[in-house]
């Protein structure tokens, strides 16, 4: 979970994006998808 955390820090502190930041933020969408898919219902 922190490397979500670290990808979106780096992706929005500069304000501008192109096609690598996009396919981090796709990555970083793949990678909270699978966390929220494992975690056990309260």
């Amino acid at each position: 979970m922190a490397l979500a955390v670290i990808i979106m820090v780096s992706i929005c502190l500069d304000g501008e994006t192109n096609w690598m930041e996009g396919l981090m933020m796709l990555a970083l969408y793949a990678i909270l998808a699978i966390a929220f898919y494992f975690v056990p219902a309260a």
